[in-house]
């Protein structure tokens, strides 16, 4: 039986560092083994000694001891024992996490990697996943994620509790292995010059999946999105990334993102919204500095001197050199002559046209102006029969009439146990009611005294609003703009007036005004 390669060489792995016990074990098997090398227990004492020379050897500074040990111990035929082939790759865990990028050169950490897979169990195992996590702690590095899954593999490779948050110390939790695993190949896919659809495909349907299965997993959707972007598949790139940008909006870079996925005419509107965020100004350099070419490109060039000389500002009290693009902008006779205006002036106006696509995904939906309050601004829309919202019209920029329309893209959310309507983007339109009808009757107003005075016209509804400064209105010949409605009290659709006219004149109350 062939045990090394050269059997003696194991003596450069016993240093000074070795303990004497572990020493002199090592000295008695070898001496047995070399006695009766045929003898299958003293083969598998010896194996045990290498390992656990092995692991005193990962608990040490010495790496080169380390990586001198494994390969030579990947080279001894123990008789088929699992224990002692986990105890080795356990040591090779203990080595790795003991150690930082910054202490495991790549040459030494692709020796380990390389040389402990012989090690790995067949099948999915606690010892197989730390030895995935332990080699993720050095990602830094540059490990060649690619090649290593693509020779292990990793359908039915990996524990159900792969995909769980593991503890460690006080309270605290480290990111689940899969997760983490599935960022840093996304990570080295997106860093190829050219990316084959073939070698992206598997990883886009693994993104797919896990996002759908973990959607607490955040970053998943981000690095979908890159990489179908980088495929130049930019209509799926925005499906994947809306969801991730609306959780995410708060933080400037989304905005940064989307703007490379939206059409050119939008980029703008992306560039003020991240300027616009709570934000380190050392962070937004890049940002500044894209949003003062796009101004620039629209002879905007007061807008974009505003940013040009916050971003050199900044980058001249961080002691970073000015990039050779702005230099060419500040030497030019249009920067030095453009009107000085504060930081952000062209940013508001921009606002809701960004916020509205991150709701792009949404379909949209005319809706009727039912409503208008004037003094509070706002609007109220019915959407479909059964559906109605309130909308503050300075938050969309709107400025509309009773009976106008207006195209809108909401979510349905539960709120205290009732479904509450918020409409997410509002823009005035001419199209048509896309869930609604609309009827004009003709006829005497019937008016009904309560704690409100409303009325009916024929089977038309007549809310209190439409009467209000007009109680000499009973049995007047009237005609109703009508459209469907949820009677809460009959539990039926009817017909509810949202505007009310006399010899052509629209009356007033609330529902007559217009913001």
């Amino acid at each position: 039986m062939r045990l090394y390669k050269n059997t003696h060489t194991m003596t450069t792995t016993i240093t000074a560092t070795t303990t004497t016990d572990l020493r002199t074990r090592y000295q008695q098997a070898r001496a047995r083994y070399e006695a009766d090398p045929a003898n299958l227990n003293h083969a598998r004492t010896l194996g045990w000694v290498y390992a656990d020379l092995l692991k005193d050897a990962s608990g040490q500074a010495d790496t080169a001891r380390m990586v001198r040990g494994l390969a030579l111990i990947a080279n001894f035929e123990m008789v088929d024992d699992l224990r002692w082939r986990e105890s080795v790759l356990w040591s090779v865990c203990r080595f790795l996490l003991r150690h930082t990028p910054k202490t495991l050169p790549l040459g030494a950490l692709a020796e380990v990697v390389h040389l402990s897979q012989e090690f790995l169990p067949a099948n999915p195992s606690l010892v197989r996943s730390v030895w995935w996590k332990a080699i993720l702690r050095h990602n830094e590095t540059g490990v060649d994620w690619l090649g290593l899954i693509g020779w292990l593999g990793w359908e039915g490779m990996f524990r159900p509790d792969d995909e769980e948050p593991q503890p460690f110390g006080e309270g605290k939790t480290s990111k689940p292995l899969l997760e983490g695993l599935v960022q840093v190949v996304a990570k080295q896919l997106l860093q190829l010059v050219v990316l084959p659809d073939e070698l992206a495909a598997p990883w886009l349907m693994r993104l797919t999946d896990l996002t759908a299965r973990h959607p607490d997993w955040d970053f998943l959707p981000y690095y979908h999105a890159q990489l179908l972007q980088k495929l130049n598949r930019p209509d799926e790139a925005m499906r994947v990334f809306l969801p991730f940008a609306r959780r995410k909006q708060a933080d400037f870079w989304v905005w940064s993102l989307l703007a490379e996925l939206v059409d050119p005419a939008d980029q703008l509107a992306c560039y003020a919204r991240a300027l616009s965020q709570k934000t380190p100004e050392t962070f937004l350099v890049k940002v500044r500095q894209r949003a003062a070419g796009w101004l620039i490109a629209t002879d905007r060039w007061a807008e974009a001197r505003a940013e040009i000389d916050r971003l050199t500002e900044t980058r001249r009290v961080s002691q970073w050199p000015i990039p050779i693009e702005v230099q060419r902008w500040t030497n030019d006779d249009r920067y030095t002559q453009a009107e000085i205006l504060p930081v952000g002036s062209w940013y508001k106006p921009l606002l809701p046209r960004a916020d509205a696509l991150l709701w792009a995904d949404l379909p949209e939906t005319v809706a009727l102006v039912t409503e208008v309050d004037a003094d509070k601004r706002v609007i109220t829309v019915a959407i479909d029969p059964q559906t109605t919202a309130q909308i503050r019209a300075d938050r969309f920029g709107l400025r509309v009439a009773v009976g106008n329309r207006v195209a809108v893209r909401y979510v349905r959310r539960e709120k205290n146990g009732r479904q509450q309507v918020q409409i997410q983007t509002a823009v005035s339109t001419d199209e048509p009611l896309t869930s609604l009808k609309i009827r004009q009757v003709p006829g005497p107003l019937r008016m009904v005294a309560g704690k409100t005075v409303f009325g009916f016209v024929g089977g038309v509804y007549v809310p209190a609003g439409l009467l209000a400064g007009n109680a000499g209105l009973a049995d007047a010949l009237v005609r109703v703009e009508a459209v469907e409605a949820w009677d809460a009290v009959k539990q039926k659709t009817g017909w509810r007036a949202f505007r009310i006219q006399k010899e052509g004149v629209t009356l007033g109350g609330r529902e007559g005004a217009d913001v």
